[in-house]
């Protein structure tokens, strides 16, 4: 996985915040069919998730809910906010008031024939 803020994201820059930089706790949210995997991923990863908002799958983000989510991360002592690339396709041209950070997981697949059996059956 990397971590790269929402600006570097939009611009396709690369400064992975991974190591060396204390994101906890964060506020997490995202609008994904499997909110569980994510919070999992987060916490596997060492993050500290002081609260973990989800939304309905393929949600179109508003400026009110970009204020809730900010005001509740505020109250609950987040750093900074975290979500995933699928999401932060969506808040371009919000106003947020306090640093996003996408996680971006990748996949290593190290059983080649066991994916293209797996993919093939679909």
């Amino acid at each position: 996985r990397s971590v790269v803020s929402l600006d570097n994201f939009y611009s396709g820059g690369s400064r992975d915040v991974s190591d060396g930089v204390d994101l906890s706790p964060v506020y997490a949210f995202c609008a994904l069919g499997n909110p569980g995997s994510f919070r999992k991923q987060l916490e596997l990863n060492g993050f500290h998730v002081s609260a973990f908002r989800t939304f309905r799958d393929h949600h179109r983000y508003s400026q009110p809910d970009i204020n809730d989510i900010v005001l509740e991360a505020n109250a609950k002592g987040a750093k900074a906010l975290v979500t995933t690339a699928k999401d932060a396709v969506k808040l371009k041209g919000f106003e947020i008031g306090m640093p996003v950070f996408v996680v971006e997981i990748d996949v290593d697949v190290s059983e080649r024939a066991d994916f293209e059996r797996l993919v093939m059956a679909v």
